[in-house]
C-alpha cells in the first residue's frame, strides 16, 4: 500500500513538472499594442513600402489587398512580386492598381537563389519607402490600425520587428497544424520566461518590418540570396550587426490561413518547414520541449492504458483491489491528469490560433501527426535532400 501510494506522489508530482514546462516554455506573447494619441503620426505608414512575394496566390493575394486598402493609414506603395506564377495571381493583383498596387514580375531567379529570396530582393530593389514590410500573399491585417500599430512598434523598438500571423481554422483536418503552431512560436526563442526583448534567436517570414537603411546596411536578401530560410537568415545577420530582433504574436493584427488546399497540401507545407525552419538554438528550449513533451506522452499513454484496462474486471482494477486501493482512485487521478494537459493545449492553442476544444480533447493525434511529419522531414532532408513546394524542388543545405 505504501508503495502505491509513492507512486501516485511520484505521478502526480512528475505530471505537475510536465505540466509547468509547457507554460514556461510559451510564458508570454505580446501583440503590437494599441497606438496612444499623437502616435499614429510617427508611425511611418506613409513612409513604408509594403513587398508581397507571389507564386500562385490567386486565392489568397486578393483578400491581403483588400485589407490593406481598408487601413486608415495608407502605406507608400505595395508592390507584388509574381513568382511566375500560373493561376492568374498577376492579373489579379494588377485589378488593385487603383488602390496603389504595382506588380512587378521576378523573372528568372539567378543561379543560387531561393525563389522567395529573389522575388524579395526583386521588390526591396523597387521600393522607395524609409521601411520595408515583407508580407507572405497567404496573410491578411485584421484592423484598420493594423499597419498603423506596425509602424508605431517599430518607432518605439527599432531593428526588426516580425510577427507570427494569427492561424484561422475553419476546416477539421487543419487542426492538425496546432502542435507546429506552437513549435514555430518556440524556435524563435522570444516567448519563454526568461526571453528578454529584442534578444529573439529567429523570426517570422510572413510578417517582417524593417528600416530599409538597417536592411540594406546587413546586405539585404542579396546576403541570404542562397538560403532556404530566409527569415532566420536575415534575423542572424541583425544580431550580429547588434540590431534588435523583435518578435510578437499576431492576435487581432495579422493573420492567415494555412494550407487551404486539403490534407496533401497541409503534410506537404508543414514537411517542408519543419525541414527548413526547425531550429531551436536556446538549450533551455530543447530541455523544455522534452520534458513537455515527455509529459504530453505520458498523459496519452495512461489514458490509452486505462481505457484498455477499464472494461469489466480489468488488470488494473485487479491490481488497484489487491493493493487495497479503489479504482475510483485510479480513474480519477488519470482523467485528473489528462484533463491538466487537454487544459493547457487548448490555452497554448488558442493563443495561436482559433483552434477548437474538439482538438486539444484529441491532443494525443494531433502530436502522433505531429511527430509523423518531422520523422518525414527528417527523411525528406537527410535522404533525399530536398522537399517539393507549389511544383518546386526545394534543395535543403545539410552542412
Amino acid at each position: 500500500m505504501e508503495q502505491i501510494a509513492l507512486l501516485q506522489q511520484i505521478f502526480l508530482w512528475s505530471a505537475l513538472v510536465y505540466w509547468a514546462a509547457g507554460f514556461l516554455l510559451l510564458w508570454r506573447i505580446p501583440v503590437p499594442g494599441e497606438i496612444s494619441e499623437g502616435e499614429g503620426g510617427r508611425s511611418g505608414v506613409g513612409d513604408m513600402s509594403v513587398v508581397v512575394p507571389a507564386r500562385n496566390e490567386a486565392v489568397n493575394i486578393g483578400v491581403l489587398l483588400d485589407s490593406i486598402a481598408a487601413q486608415r493609414s495608407r502605406p507608400l506603395e505595395v508592390i507584388v512580386v509574381d513568382d511566375q506564377s500560373s493561376d492568374g495571381t498577376a492579373e489579379i493583383a494588377d485589378g488593385f492598381s487603383g488602390e496603389g498596387v504595382r506588380v512587378i514580375a521576378a523573372g528568372e531567379r539567378p543561379e543560387g537563389w531561393t525563389g522567395k529570396n529573389w522575388s524579395c530582393h526583386r521588390g526591396a530593389e523597387e521600393a522607395a519607402g524609409r521601411l520595408i514590410l515583407f508580407l507572405d500573399a497567404d496573410t491578411r491585417l485584421e484592423g484598420p490600425e493594423s499597419l498603423v500599430r506596425l509602424g508605431a512598434e517599430h518607432a518605439r523598438c527599432g531593428g526588426m520587428v516580425s510577427v507570427q500571423p494569427y492561424h484561422r481554422v475553419r476546416r477539421l483536418y487543419e487542426q492538425l497544424s496546432g502542435f507546429f503552431n506552437l513549435i514555430a512560436m518556440v524556435g524563435s526563442g522570444a516567448f519563454d520566461f526568461w526571453s528578454r526583448p529584442g534578444e529573439a534567436d529567429g523570426c517570422f517570414g510572413p510578417c517582417i518590418l524593417m528600416d530599409r537603411a538597417e536592411y540594406d546596411a546587413v546586405g539585404g536578401h542579396r546576403a541570404v540570396g542562397g538560403q532556404v530560410v530566409d527569415d532566420l537568415a536575415l534575423c542572424a545577420l541583425y544580431r550580429a550587426k547588434g540590431l534588435g530582433v523583435h518578435c510578437f504574436g499576431g492576435r487581432g493584427l495579422i493573420s492567415f490561413r494555412m494550407y487551404p488546399g486539403g490534407l496533401r497540401s497541409l503534410i506537404e507545407g508543414w514537411t517542408k518547414n519543419m525541414a527548413m525552419g526547425a531550429s531551436l538554438s536556446k538549450l533551455r528550449s530543447i530541455v523544455l520541449l522534452v520534458i513537455w513533451f515527455t509529459g504530453i506522452s505520458n498523459a496519452a499513454l495512461v489514458l490509452t492504458l486505462w481505457l484498455r484496462f477499464s472494461a469489466g474486471t480489468s488488470v488494473a482494477a485487479s491490481v488497484a483491489a489487491s493493493a487495497g486501493a479503489s479504482a475510483g482512485t485510479g480513474v480519477l487521478m488519470v482523467m485528473v491528469a489528462y484533463g491538466i494537459y487537454v487544459a493547457q493545449v487548448f490555452l497554448q492553442l488558442r493563443r495561436v490560433g482559433s483552434f477548437s476544444l474538439l482538438s486539444a480533447l484529441l491532443f494525443p493525434v494531433e502530436f502522433l501527426f505531429f511527430v509523423a511529419v518531422f520523422v518525414l522531414s527528417i527523411i525528406r532532408t537527410r535522404v533525399f535532400g530536398s522537399v517539393s513546394w507549389k511544383g518546386r524542388s526545394i534543395k535543403i543545405n545539410q552542412e
